[in-house]
């Protein structure tokens, strides 16, 4: 099967997503390509989108949980003909370029954009092949339905219900799980872990990150945190690409934190963890839940996040607190309780490491159906 997945630059979760399944692919012996839609529109439309998202999440999250409402709250936009169907949907004469001389077998698209897309096209009558729409979060975020193609993976099962209220016939869903890739399986020795990090082997190791773009309070959180913590205990703060951030911080950094700017080395963070302090983003907190790393959840920002740290609270695979002080308690409990913080990782095995495998045998099958 060759595999075309269309994502976005608003964040890397999409793209990590995208690149889970396209191992996953290549594993097999198919092969796949991964393509920004923003860019099919224009590459200056697609760069315009990507810096002020994260401009407007990392400096204005009020702004950004305005405009999801307004989105959840005015769903005429995505139909048919609304306005913001109708920009994204420019990009689907470029879309059905990129299919025919692709060759491609199957299509998935990662973002509600490129959903748009794919949509306008069949209702063109053009760009007819199997195609998946993946939900990164744990909810039906707005104009799904709009974009919803033949098969719809959602994270969780006790999820069909939301979307199922959304459009979305029961007949499409299928309960995958977000993709993430194989580094993020659990950890088999966590002390070669920290050791491999340079990190102290007797403490405990608390991580914070939240998201690739260096959002929320995380110069607060530092240190706070940093103050509360026990001896040979160490915290490992990575700040994304907020390069402002990471210099503020630098300047005066406590002696028991490593700061982090961008980085690959995510798994092997997460492994030398003993507690992950994180926003919760769909995917990472699905790599986490991976990992069976306990969870510490502050959220900043609201709509589909909300609706993440809600669902992970009320399924017991996480933490939270109202304010930095809230979050950097449930931190320090944790870190000291080895029990709770073994029952949390016993608790996250309901979140398996089999969405890239799910999403490619459906789409193999879809394939299959197709060509017989």
């Amino acid at each position: 099967m060759k595999l075309l997945i269309l994502t976005c630059n608003t964040g890397q979760g999409h793209n990590s997503c995208a690149a889970a399944v396209k191992e996953e692919l290549e594993r097999r012996g198919g092969s796949c390509d991964i393509a920004d839609s923003l860019a099919l529109i224009s590459v200056k439309v697609s760069e315009f989108i990507s810096v002020w998202h994260a401009r407007i999440y990392r400096y204005a999250p009020k702004a950004f949980s305005t405009g999801y409402a307004y989105a959840e709250n005015h769903p005429a936009l995505f139909d048919e003909g609304g306005t913001l169907n109708s920009f994204f949907c420019t990009g689907a004469e470029k879309l059905e370029g990129l299919l025919e001389a692709g060759g491609y077998d199957a299509l998935l698209c990662v973002h509600v954009f490129p959903a748009m897309m794919a949509a306008e096209l069949r209702r063109r009558g053009k760009g007819r092949l199997p195609t998946g729409f993946l939900a990164t979060d744990y909810t039906c975020s707005p104009s799904v339905e709009e974009g919803a193609a033949e098969l719809v993976f959602i994270p969780h099962e006790d999820l069909i219900e939301e979307f199922v209220a959304q459009g979305i016939e029961r007949s499409r869903i299928v309960v995958s799980g977000i993709p993430v890739h194989a580094a993020f399986a659990p950890c088999a020795d966590k002390w070669a872990a920290k050791a491999c990090m340079e990190l102290p082997t007797k403490g405990k190791n608390l991580l914070l990150m939240c998201g690739s773009m260096g959002s929320g309070p995380i110069r607060e959180l530092v240190y706070r945190l940093s103050e509360g913590l026990k001896e040979n205990d160490s915290l490992c703060a990575v700040c994304g690409s907020n390069a402002r951030l990471y210099e503020a911080i630098e300047k005066n950094k406590p002696e028991n934190v490593r700061l982090f700017g961008f980085t690959d080395a995510v798994p092997q963070l997460m492994d030398a963890a003993d507690v992950f302090l994180t926003k919760p983003g769909g995917i990472s907190i699905t790599e986490a839940a991976a990992k069976r790393l306990p969870m510490v959840l502050d959220c900043t920002v609201d709509g589909c996040e909300a609706r993440n740290l809600d669902f992970f609270l009320s399924h017991g695979w996480a933490r939270s607190g109202r304010d930095v002080e809230e979050v950097a308690r449930a931190c320090e409990a944790l870190l000291q309780d080895d029990a709770a913080r073994k029952a949390a990782a016993a608790a996250l095995r309901a979140l398996d490491n089999q969405g890239a495998r799910r999403i490619c045998d459906a789409l193999t099958n879809a394939v299959a159906r197709w060509n017989a």
